[in-house]
């Protein structure tokens, strides 16, 4: 099996609306993405999920990348070896990119109950700021490993999915530290909510980023089956 790394060097456009252009543009620059012949799968990728306070858009979607990542482990037959590596070594984390008071931060409470009418339990995970998510990464990835100094150590994450439209807010080392950055635009929860909505909002919300989560982790995990040259059988 081909050794190869990923180096998604593509910067999406801001503001654009989720549609089947924005998928055709995520899964075309996947397929131009740069390699790099030195590494390998066990480094690891990495997807990280942010929005302003790491309190329900991005934990959502936090949640529902680790659960398609378990949903395609349960449907490998026993031979797939090469395809159960790529899956195990997928990091979904996520952040807030507004860190300030961060000890102070909670998951929103009716986040938690929508994701649990789905079976999905967050009510374990906490806020996490830049600096912690890019310590993790760096960490799960080995990249503090000498044999990996051919690694690009300057992108840590592979893609950054921002869940608002928080430009404004963007960390210029998370900016830095990203080999693409993609605008998912998904609606506030609370701002419906008290427009009327009601709590139906959160639910809505939560299988709202559930589509579209599956669709980026299944355009991606096609990409790398394809570029390290996975059995497809």
């Amino acid at each position: 099996m081909k050794h190869l790394y990923i180096f998604l060097f593509v910067l999406f456009s801001m503001g654009s609306a989720w549609g089947s252009d924005h998928t055709a543009s995520f899964k075309s620059s996947l397929d131009e993405a740069k390699t790099d012949e030195a590494a390998s799968i066990d480094a690891g990728f990495s997807i990280v999920f942010a929005c302003k306070s790491n309190s329900c858009r991005s934990q959502m979607a936090e949640a529902w990348g680790k659960v398609w990542i378990q949903n395609q482990l349960n449907q490998l037959e026993e031979h797939h070896t090469s395809r159960k590596n790529i899956l195990e070594n997928i990091f979904v984390e996520s952040l807030a990119l507004d860190s300030s008071d961060l000890k102070n931060k909670v998951i929103k409470h009716k986040a938690i109950l929508a994701l649990a009418q789905d079976g999905v339990d967050i009510s374990g995970q906490r806020p996490s700021g830049v600096p912690e998510t890019l310590q993790k990464i760096t960490l799960r990835k080995n990249l503090d490993d000498p044999s990996h100094t051919s690694l690009n150590h300057s992108k840590v994450i592979d893609i950054l999915v921002l869940m608002c439209n928080c430009k404004d807010n963007m960390n210029k080392d998370l900016f830095l530290k990203s080999n693409v950055v993609f605008d998912l635009k998904v609606d506030a929860p609370t701002a419906f909510a008290m427009s009327g909505e009601g709590d139906q909002a959160y639910l809505r919300v939560s299988r709202d980023i559930r589509t579209k989560v599956f669709t980026i982790m299944d355009e991606w995990y096609e990409d790398l089956i394809v570029k390290f040259d996975i059995e497809q059988s």
